[in-house]
């Protein structure tokens, strides 16, 4: 718990596969992990991956209850599609996973994204 008395959860990890699996990490805000979210990755397409393993981890984070969440990502190409208000290019079939993605943020007062090497 923050002194503001929010409590902030970090996914991290997000989406490195290793053996066809994906990984959403949650944890609070001093780092410890609360939440380790594991499932096979559904779809080969790395971008489908890291959108499935943002979806299951914004779920989670909103279930806990968390009005900020700040978001830990491997993927650049997501964090511009869904922290800008740029569209998805059309040649792109991830529309409905954006769209998902995009409808669980709102529930949140503050989202933070940060590129992960």
């Amino acid at each position: 718990m923050l002194s503001n008395g929010e409590l902030i959860l970090t996914i991290n990890e997000l989406c490195r596969s290793s053996a066809n699996r994906i990984k959403a990490e949650i944890r609070n805000g001093q780092r410890e992990t609360i939440l380790v979210i594991t499932e096979n990755a559904l779809f080969a397409d790395k971008h489908l991956q890291d959108y499935s393993a943002l979806l299951q981890g914004l779920k989670a984070v909103l279930n806990l209850g968390a009005k900020t969440v700040h978001i830990e990502l491997n993927n650049p190409y997501i964090i511009n599609w869904t922290a800008s208000p740029v569209e998805i290019p059309k040649t792109h079939y991830w529309d409905a996973f954006h769209e998902e993605v995009q409808k669980l943020l709102v529930g949140f007062e503050e989202v933070h994204w940060e590129l992960r090497g």
